[in-house]
């Protein structure tokens, strides 16, 4: 069928062919990376999920850090941090139930918002409750304690003065016990301790004791006036304190009870939602994986089959148009030297037909004019043979002999027939003479 094409439509069908090749090889490679561009937008969103709620988690223990700060050193920027924070893992938190949409893990990120609110709202009463705590130390017992050590310190001084000697050793003792539940109330301040409110307690009874011994034994007015205002500023300094343990009590009982529990709680439902999303993230991992595998499988056999098919193509086509041409040549070499005797079997209607059809009329022709030469000199030698017989023929006498022109054509007829006329000329004057 391709014999009967033409060289340019055959050309043009070999660039047609290869192009429909590359169309093909870029339609399955679009198509592969397309899936894969898609699997990759997949794995994307749910990466950026798990770093959501990756981000969420660390502020959030920030947040819980702070809050453990806050309570041990009752620095006030530890609550400022906490807020910046938490504000940070309430907009994650709010980020992450906008983003998620599998069901399961939105009612887990939606039940972590709700948490959280709960969470800042025991915060804030954890930090009104430290704050009653502050204002009972710095407003009444701080007052009532220095108040107290310095009536105590005066009625000390007094007693040795008037030389009242029991006294003075008495309010000594009081004094001390005094002092050390002043000191280990410093220290529950910082540990939240029972076992230090519990030695403050220890230490207010044995005051107490003091004081009750004490009492019946001053002999002034001045002592008893001291020694009552030494009684009301340590009540008052002991009712501070029991507000204040009241206050810590209550406040320990929402950290433990409320803030770490839910707090705990919130990290892992939030671990929970992370590893489920890293469970689908490694399966859309693996699948990405074997799908861009595969697209870059089946755009490597595409490829190589493109290949194949083109220099198939190209092979078949360039023997179709240069094996002929070759057959040409070595006709036309043999042809140069002289070998008439070639047949072209080409029976094509391509242009290289057209010019096997020319080399066989061109051959045709160069045969009939080599017969047509042959076929003169053939003649050529006849007539000279026959003027040479005639000649020789007159030599001998014979007279009457002329050149036969029977088997001559065309003009060596008519030169044969005025030699011999040239003959009867010269020869008849001669005859008629004798």
């Amino acid at each position: 069928m391709l014999d009967n094409i033409s060289i340019g439509k055959k050309i043009g069908g070999g660039f047609g062919v290869c192009i429909a090749l590359l169309a093909i090889l870029a339609v399955v490679s679009w198509t592969g990376f397309n899936t894969s561009g898609s699997g990759f937008r997949d794995y994307r969103e749910i990466a950026r999920d798990n770093v959501l709620m990756g981000r969420l988690q660390a502020n959030l223990l920030d947040a819980r850090l702070q809050v453990k700060n806050f309570i041990q050193t009752n620095n006030k920027q530890s609550v400022e941090q906490f807020n910046e924070h938490f504000e940070a893992v309430e907009k994650f938190a709010g980020e992450a139930l906008a983003r998620i949409q599998n069901p399961e893990r939105a009612a887990t990120v939606k039940n972590i918002a709700s948490d959280l609110g709960v969470y800042r709202e025991h915060f804030n009463e954890v930090v009104v409750l430290q704050g009653k705590r502050d204002e009972l130390v710095s407003d009444l017992m701080d007052p009532a304690g220095s108040s107290a050590r310095e009536k105590m310190t005066e009625f000390v001084a007094f007693s040795a003065k008037v030389n009242d000697t029991a006294a003075a050793l008495s309010g000594g003792d009081l004094q001390e016990h005094f002092l050390l539940a002043r000191i280990y109330f410093a220290k529950y301040l910082d540990s939240n301790s029972p076992s230090d409110a519990k030695r403050v307690r220890a230490e207010q009874e044995s005051a107490e004791q003091k004081l009750e011994k004490l009492k019946p034994t001053v002999r002034t007015e001045k002592q008893q006036a001291l020694l009552s205002d030494f009684e009301d500023a340590f009540l008052t300094y002991m009712e501070g304190f029991d507000g204040v343990v009241r206050y810590i009590s209550e406040r320990n009982s929402i950290i433990e009870e409320k803030l770490d529990a839910m707090g705990l709680h919130i990290s892992e439902q939030a671990e929970q939602v992370k590893l489920s999303i890293k469970e689908e993230q490694d399966a859309l991992g693996l699948v990405v994986q074997a799908s861009n595998e595969r697209s870059s499988m089946t755009i490597l056999i595409s490829a190589v089959v493109g290949i194949l098919l083109a220099i198939g193509f190209a092979v078949v086509m360039a023997r179709k148009m240069t094996g002929p041409i070759f057959s040409l040549k070595e006709v036309a070499v043999k042809v140069s030297e002289g070998d008439l005797s070639q047949e072209i079997a080409l029976n094509q209607r391509d242009e290289v037909g057209q010019l096997a059809t020319a080399f066989k009329q061109m051959i045709s022709n160069l045969r009939e004019k080599n017969a047509a030469e042959e076929a003169n000199k053939k003649m050529v030698d006849e007539v000279i043979q026959s003027v040479a017989d005639t000649a020789n023929a007159l030599q001998d006498g014979k007279l009457q002999t002329r050149a036969a022109s029977a088997g001559a054509i065309g003009d060596y007829k008519e030169m044969l027939v005025a030699f011999n006329g040239a003959l009867d000329a010269v020869i008849a004057p001669l005859q008629f003479s004798a």
